[in-house]
């Protein structure tokens, strides 16, 4: 969705932040050329759809996103380039094939192919895309990513609030991909991403995004239902499960 040209150039530990329903989390970590080490680490609670009111709680996700970074394990954060991920449920990701064409073609056809998907105007949306491989049929697939300028730039003015400066800001579902699959899964493979209020559903064939989808049911419901039926309260269910599980 956006990269900043010199990101290979950056001068010090990145952080990673996610801004999720109920919580805040950051990490830094240093890029070494075999292994990353993992620096330090916070997640703090913030106000319940802080992103969706936020009009009402910019100043407190600015101020939470500070403290997390203050309050970090084992040490503070002190960094300031952050790379960021973007909600599953407000981001449009879909594989779209082309026939064969250069890249210089595909930046203008990709934007007129996808509005066929994207139920919004493409002038209210930042679109990137990335060639993936020829297909079966001869066509390239094509990996293509949109999501409403209105929220990248409310990502934006978040971290510059909070004087860092935003490097990158990606899907879960590619970032999720990094993380889990290795160069040996070949094989079609689903992952699931229970957030709390949301559940997202990435299809991989050959560590390749086939198919992606997110629905509005998390990991609350679980929490909800240990509270009925064992008749205790939701804090003390979202406690059982933490440490029971489900």
């Amino acid at each position: 969705i956006m990269i900043r040209k010199d990101y290979f150039k950056i001068p010090e530990p990145i952080i990673g932040i996610d801004i999720g329903y109920d919580t805040l989390k950051v990490i830094q970590i240093r890029h070494g050329s075999n292994k990353h080490r993992l620096l330090a680490y916070n997640r703090i609670p913030i106000p319940p759809r802080s992103l969706q009111h936020y009009q009402n709680s910019k100043q407190v996700l600015v101020d939470s996103l500070k403290k997390a970074l203050r309050e970090a394990k084992p040490h503070r954060i002190n960094s300031t380039y952050v790379i960021s991920g973007l909600p599953e449920a407000k981001v449009f990701t879909t594989v779209l094939q082309v026939p064969p064409m250069t890249l210089k073609e595909m930046t203008e056809a990709i934007p007129i192919q996808a509005t066929k998907y994207i139920p919004m105007p493409i002038e209210n949306l930042n679109i990137d895309f990335q060639p993936l491989a020829p297909n079966w049929e001869g066509n390239i697939d094509v990996l293509v990513v949109a999501a409403p300028k209105t929220l990248v730039e409310r990502y934006a003015e978040i971290f510059s609030s909070a004087e860092l400066t935003l490097f990158a800001l990606e899907t879960k579902p590619i970032a999720n991909s990094r993380s889990l699959l290795t160069k040996d899964d070949t094989e079609p493979i689903l992952i699931v991403d229970i957030g709390a209020e949301g559940c997202g559903l990435t299809l991989f064939d050959n560590k390749i995004i086939r198919f992606t989808t997110s629905l509005p049911q998390g990991g609350n419901i679980f929490t909800k239902s240990i509270a009925t039926q064992l008749g205790i309260s939701e804090k003390e269910a979202e406690a059982s499960k933490r440490k029971y599980g489900i």
